[in-house]
């Protein structure tokens, strides 16, 4: 038996079968990572492990041991944590009460605290980082952060860790500082579960992968005896469909089109230095840039989200003063934000008050709504939209990744606008879902809707894009029609 054994593991939701039946082993001191489409149960399996859920069948066992985990608290003090893409830390604690948080070392009532940054400091050197105990971990960049969670979980003697999505937020060049802690795991011979929809980092990374799709377990493979076109095809069933978007056909289309939102000599207050462009109707123009490079601010201000020091923001030729997003809206502007849980959707509510929530005055006379057009309408966008739920009325933090940000299209689809600005659309999205998401842009923009797309991932870009344009250090530092631009081009502009 091997040293993590999840056996016959079923769980079930109102409408929904996540898990049927899944075997899923992983060795001491192994990387395996879980790969699939959003949906496909990679979730709810690892809060199956964590005590999150609770199985409707199946065991688990541990070292050969049949374990019950009845709840978060009970999986940590067995060895088993997670790590979740949103980081649970206290900002304005210090890094070793974090790492200690809820577990410091104390003598007659008073914290030990000469112990405690000692062994904090003891438990980060171990993953090869230097920091200062009591430094603020608000001050300390994400990779810094992660290394936090990462001694948290090592100072409970933690035999598995499970990290979900880690490499989301962090910057291309701290991802190699991120894998080198992981390499200390597993060379300590802790359990790594990792977690990705990036297959790059899968094939560098792990030891094994398991896929899972539609609740079942499809395989176990090495990455030796794979190439990422045919995981791809494990996950999804199918081969990969071509993965360039854009065709040269779009290009005589938008020869003659008229600009729909100009921005000229933009400054902003954080990043961002006399910028200026122009977007036509119909047109997909990406913005590439590096982190801090400013192009999220870009979108930010012209959105209203920001205010801009200085700058003209012209939509349809008339000078508009983007002054919140209220003022967005009115001129048909949109905008899906790069952290879709917390500024795209509100969670604790359905799929059809997240969809309707910028169109309200469409379904409602004096403060009344009407209930049965505003369904009608819903139920015509998740058709169009292809979003798998199984009713309007469900929750949308049940949906998965691509369907949730599939509900922020439809929030600014049915104010009809005609302008649309994505952040890092696909960010935590599968690659089916993916794909789904850039035919969804392709008929927005031949429709003759125009979009905005700003995104750290360069093939994503040469995937959509009619016209790219670079960002560095708050100014534009490249502009490439589709046809010229490449991705050593992009980089190149980028520093």
């Amino acid at each position: 038996m091997s040293y993590l054994f999840m056996k016959g593991i079923n769980k079930s939701f109102p409408g929904v079968r996540a898990l049927k039946s899944v075997d899923f082993e992983a060795e001491k001191g192994e990387v395996h990572a879980i790969a699939g489409e959003n949906g496909a149960g990679k979730s709810t399996l690892i809060k199956i492990l964590s005590g999150a859920y609770q199985p409707d069948e199946g065991q688990i066992y541990l070292d050969g041991k049949q374990i019950k985990i009845s709840d978060p608290h009970s999986g940590r003090t067995q060895g088993i944590s997670v790590i979740y893409q949103e980081l649970s830390l206290v900002p304005y604690m210090t890094v070793a009460e974090n790492i200690f948080l809820g577990n410091m070392p104390s003598r007659l009532g008073a914290v030990r605290r000469s112990q405690m940054s000692k062994r904090a400091k003891e438990a980060l050197e171990g993953i090869g980082f230097e920091l200062n105990p009591s430094s603020l971990v608000k001050d300390l960049s994400i990779v810094q952060q992660q290394a936090v969670e990462i001694a948290k979980v090592l100072v409970e003697d933690a035999k598995i860790v499970v990290m979900d999505e880690p490499t989301a937020l962090l910057p291309a060049r701290e991802v190699e500082t991120l894998f080198r802690v992981i390499n200390t795991l597993r060379e300590r011979g802790v359990t790594v579960l990792y977690i990705s929809h990036r297959l790059n980092e899968i094939f560098e990374m792990a030891d094994r992968v398991t896929v899972l799709k539609d609740g079942s377990k499809v395989g176990t493979v090495r990455p030796s005896d794979i190439n990422q076109d045919g995981l791809v095809q494990m996950m999804i069933g199918r081969k990969p469909a071509d993965r360039i978007y854009w065709s040269p056909e779009r290009v005589e289309k938008l020869k003659d089109a008229p600009a729909v939102l100009e921005v000229e000599g933009l400054v902003g207050e954080e990043n961002l230095h006399e910028v200026s462009l122009a977007l036509r109707q119909g047109e997909i123009l990406g913005v590439a840039g590096l982190v801090g490079s400013g192009k999220s601010e870009l979108v930010q201000c012209i959105f209203g989200g920001k205010q801009p020091i200085s700058g003209v923001i012209k939509v349809r030729g008339k000078e508009i003063k983007m002054i919140s997003p209220r003022t967005s809206i009115r001129n048909k502007v949109g905008f899906l934000p790069a952290d879709r849980k917390h500024q795209g959707l509100v969670l604790g509510m359905t799929i059809k008050l997240n969809a309707t929530l910028t169109a309200l005055p469409q379904f409602s006379k004096l403060g009344v709504v009407n209930q049965k057009k505003e369904d009608e309408v819903v139920s015509e966008q998740i058709e169009k939209l292809r979003i798998k739920c199984y009713s309007q009325n469900q929750q949308v933090d049940t949906l998965s990744g691509g369907n949730q940000q599939k509900v922020v299209m439809a929030k600014w689809l049915l104010p009809e606008c005609e302008v649309l600005m994505f952040d890092e659309p696909t960010r935590g999205i599968d690659v089916g879902a993916r794909s789904e998401i850039y035919e969804l842009m392709i008929d927005y923009a031949n429709q003759g809707g125009a979009i905005i797309i700003v995104s750290s991932d360069t093939q994503e870009l040469l995937a959509v894009s009619d016209r790219i344009v670079v960002m560095g250090q708050g100014k534009m530092t490249g502009s490439f029609s589709r046809e010229e631009a490449t991705e050593d081009k992009i980089v190149r502009a980028m520093f």
